[in-house]
């Protein structure tokens, strides 16, 4: 069989979509992503995001947005969809977890993520088909 063909009877992979502006975080979680079998994205603007999201098996958020705050994003993700949302922070506070939980969020991870600690957090969640 072809390369080519094999790819074609490749499995769909399930969608993550990352929100997050910073370039080096949202590589990094790509690839923990790709690993664990999902397929990652990262929306250009909140129309494609919206567009996405009704797509996706599980969205990651991080708190400190340059432009917008997780804790809203969170909020309005939550009440448009039924995928698990997962928010991520550097600062490991425990109001971050409080507040990401009020605001929606399935989970709140520290930064910096490991294979293992999504790994863990995916089987959680109970998200189908979201590890291999």
């Amino acid at each position: 069989m072809s390369v080519a063909r094999a790819l074609e009877l490749e499995v769909p992979r399930p969608l993550a979509l990352i929100v997050d502006d910073s370039p080096f975080l949202t590589a990094h979680l790509s690839c923990l992503l790709l690993s664990l079998g999902l397929e990652a994205r990262v929306p250009g603007d909140a129309e494609e995001l919206r567009l996405l999201a009704a797509k996706a098996a599980v969205i990651f958020v991080e708190l400190e947005l340059f432009q917008a705050c997780g804790f809203e994003v969170t909020r309005e993700l939550a009440a448009q969809h039924t995928c698990p949302l997962v928010l991520l922070t550097g600062s490991g506070r425990k109001t971050d977890l409080q507040w990401g939980l009020r605001a929606g969020a399935s989970a709140v991870l520290p930064r910096p993520l490991t294979a293992t600690m999504l790994h863990t957090a995916l089987e959680r969640l109970g998200c189908a088909g979201c590890t291999r």
